[in-house]
């Protein structure tokens, strides 16, 4: 509930830990069916989740995957036998959707970076960061320019992590994205979901990179696991949106954002979209 625990990876695999931890001290109750009751012991968990911070996609994702496995257990199975079965898909859930796939992602992304680059990202995504360690780790010379916003300046997290391993960084925030973009040959950005009808969901201000990004003609790589993408269709941010707190010292928000190119509004939303 404080926050300790943020990015949408981060989030989904400790919440489906918690899970874990949770199938196995559970206990069937008499004349209780296990599919039954333990479906409704996760759905309870999953409104705490919900009233201390909306769910991300691809949190939903994996609570339908956990679901969908309690659905499938053998009715012959006993009760250790089915608890093994679901924390043992948790696990491969974890290494197959999360760790593999960061992993084939770093793979490919370190392919389409050259020496002598000027590599811009925004804010704090986890498998940006490990496509840029693993690229100064096999010897590829570039240099970072870590674009940050309010209100969580996560970019200032993965400064430090970059330039405690010997990573040549730039800090700057959003309001100069259109004098530092003129540096730069190639954008990486991190996202939590990618809809059906292409757009992209990710936290308040990417847009603003990419469209930046696209005005100086300078290419844009998105890292996005498979297990992010959603059957949704969105068309703008505020449809669908997570609001967030207002810590300012004024008595009313002053964080704003553009609607529809003909007024503003004062709210805080955490997240922006980038329509295809």
């Amino acid at each position: 509930m404080a926050g300790d625990i943020s990015g949408d990876n981060a989030r989904c695999i400790a919440m489906l830990q918690a899970f874990q931890e949770a199938i196995e001290d559970y206990s069937t109750p008499p004349m209780k069916d296990l599919t039954m009751d333990l479906t409704a012991k996760i759905n309870g968990y999953v409104s705490f989740l919900i009233e201390c911070r909306p769910l991300s996609m691809s949190m939903g994702n994996a609570i339908r995957f956990l679901k969908n496995q309690i659905r499938k257990l053998p009715v012959n199975l006993s009760e250790s036998e089915a608890k093994s079965s679901l924390c043992s898909d948790i696990g491969r859930f974890i290494d197959e959707k999360t760790i593999i796939a960061d992993k084939a992602i770093v793979q490919h992304a370190v392919t389409k970076i050259r020496d002598g680059e000027v590599l811009l990202t925004y804010g704090f995504s986890c498998v940006v960061e490990m496509i840029l360690l693993y690229a100064h780790e096999i010897g590829k010379k570039f240099r970072v320019v870590i674009v940050d916003s309010r209100p969580n300046l996560e970019g200032q997290k993965l400064l430090r992590r970059l330039v405690t391993r010997g990573l040549d960084c730039t800090y700057t925030h959003i309001n100069a994205i259109s004098y530092i973009m003129r540096e730069a040959t190639r954008v990486f950005l991190g996202a939590s979901s990618i809809y059906s009808n292409g757009t992209l969901y990710a936290r308040v201000g990417t847009s603003c990179i990419a469209m930046v990004a696209n005005a100086f003609s300078v290419p844009v790589i998105v890292c996005c696991e498979a297990y992010k993408f959603h059957e949704r269709v969105l068309l703008d941010s505020i449809c669908s949106n997570e609001l967030g707190k207002c810590f300012t010292r004024s008595s009313s928000c002053r964080l704003f954002i553009y609607l529809n190119q003909s007024f503003f509004a004062c709210v805080k939303n955490l997240q922006a979209i980038l329509t295809p």
